[in-house]
C-alpha cells in the first residue's frame, strides 16, 4: 500500500498513549462499573431472580470491555498489521454495544441472547468435530492394527530381526500421529498418549455426553429467554439484524455510528481478508494507516471509558449517578 496518510507521530508513541489512557483512567471507572455490578446483584437478591437481568448483563458486558482493553497494545515490541487492525474492529465493536445499553438498558437481555446463542453454536461445532475424530481414530486404529499385525507375521516368519521390527514399528506409529496432526485433531495429542482406540472410548462415553448435557442446558436458557423477551413489546433483537447474531452494520446505524462502521470495516476487509491488495509483497499497512487505525483505538477506548464511567449507575432505575473529578 502506499503511504498516502501523513504520520505525524511514531507508532509507539500511539500506542505509548494508549496505554498511559488506561492507567490514568482504567482504575477509576473499574471501580464505577465494580460497584454498580454490586449493587444490581443486591437489588436482585432484594427483588428477587428475574428482576434486573438486563442490568445484570449490561455490567457483565462492561466489565469484560474493560478486561479487553487492558489486554490490547501490551508490550513494548513491534505492532504487527493484524493486531492493529484487529483491536480496532474490536473496540468498534464493543463501543457499539456500550452505546446500545445506554440507548435502551434492554440490550442487556439482547447480548445476554446472543452469548447463548454463540456458546450453542461453538458447542455444536465441538460436537461434531469430535464425531469426526471419532471417526479418524478408528481409522488410524485399524491402520495401526494392520500394520502391526503385518510387522508380527513379518517377525514370525524371520523376514526381519526384532531390532528391524522395533524400527519399523516406530516408523508406523510416527506416521499415524501425523496424520492425526494434520487432520487437526483437537484430542490428537491425547490420542497419542492414550492409544487410538481407548480415545475413541472416552469421546464416545465421556466427552461427548458432558458436552451434549451441557448443550440441553443451554438451549432450555435460550428457550426461557426467547419467551421472555417476546413478551416484551421492546423485543429489540431484530432492530439490530435479527434475533440470533449481530448486524453491525444495522446496529451502528441504530446509534448513529454508520460512517463510522463503513470506514473501520472498508478498513479491516481489505487487511484481515486475503484480498489481492493485501496479498501483494508491499500489501503491509503503512506506517500512516497502522497510526491512522491506533489512533482510532485510542479515541474508541476513550469513548468507552466514558460511557461506562458517566453511565455507571444509569441501568438501576430510580438512582442517579454523581460524577466525580478523577483528578
Amino acid at each position: 500500500m502506499t503511504d498516502t496518510i501523513l504520520a505525524t507521530q511514531s507508532i509507539s508513541a500511539v500506542a505509548s498513549d494508549y496505554r498511559r489512557l488506561l492507567s490514568e483512567r482504567l482504575p477509576f471507572v473499574r471501580s464505577l462499573v465494580k460497584g454498580r455490578s454490586l449493587l444490581v446483584e443486591e437489588l436482585i437478591s432484594n427483588n428477587g431472580p428475574n428482576s434486573h437481568k438486563a442490568e445484570r448483563w449490561v455490567c457483565f458486558a462492561h466489565q469484560g470491555t474493560l478486561d479487553k482493553l487492558e489486554r490490547l497494545f501490551v508490550g513494548e515490541g513491534k505492532i504487527g498489521d493484524f493486531e492493529v487492525i484487529g483491536a480496532a474492529r474490536n473496540l468498534f465493536e464493543n463501543l457499539v454495544w456500550c452505546l446500545l445499553f445506554r440507548a435502551d438498558v434492554e440490550y442487556g437481555l439482547v447480548f445476554n441472547y446472543q452469548l447463548l446463542c454463540e456458546q450453542i453454536k461453538s458447542i455444536e461445532s465441538h460436537i461434531a468435530k469430535i464425531d469426526s475424530e471419532i471417526k479418524l481414530f478408528a481409522e488410524l486404529e485399524s491402520v495401526e492394527d494392520s500394520k502391526m499385525s503385518t510387522l508380527l507375521d513379518r517377525l514370525t516368519r524371520e523376514e526381519i530381526d526384532t531390532t528391524q521390527f522395533r524400527a519399523l514399528l516406530n516408523e508406523t506409529a510416527t506416521d499415524v500421529d501425523a496424520r492425526a496432526r494434520v487432520a487437526f485433531a483437537i484430542y490428537g495429542s491425547q490420542a497419542v498418549y492414550n492409544g487410538y482406540g481407548y480415545q475413541q472410548y472416552l469421546l464416545i462415553k465421556k466427552t461427548k455426553p458432558k458436552l451434549e448435557l451441557e448443550l440441553q442446558s443451554l438451549k432450555s436458557d435460550r428457550q426461557v429467554l426467547e419467551a421472555e423477551m417476546s413478551k416484551s413489546s421492546k423485543d429489540l433483537r431484530n432492530k439490530i439484524g435479527g434475533a440470533r447474531r449481530m448486524n453491525w452494520s444495522m446496529a451502528a446505524e441504530k446509534i448513529g455510528m454508520k460512517d463510522e462502521y463503513d470506514f473501520v470495516y472498508s478498513f479491516a476487509s481489505k487487511m484481515l481478508h486475503s484480498t489481492a491488495l493485501s496479498t501483494m509483497p508491499n500489501g503491509q499497512l503503512s506506517d500512516g494507516e497502522a497510526i491512522l487505525m491506533l489512533e482510532y483505538s485510542y479515541v474508541a477506548a476513550s469513548r468507552i471509558l466514558d460511557c461506562l464511567g458517566k453511565d455507571a449507575m444509569s441501568t438501576v432505575p430510580d438512582l442517579s449517578l454523581i460524577t466525580l473529578d478523577e483528578t
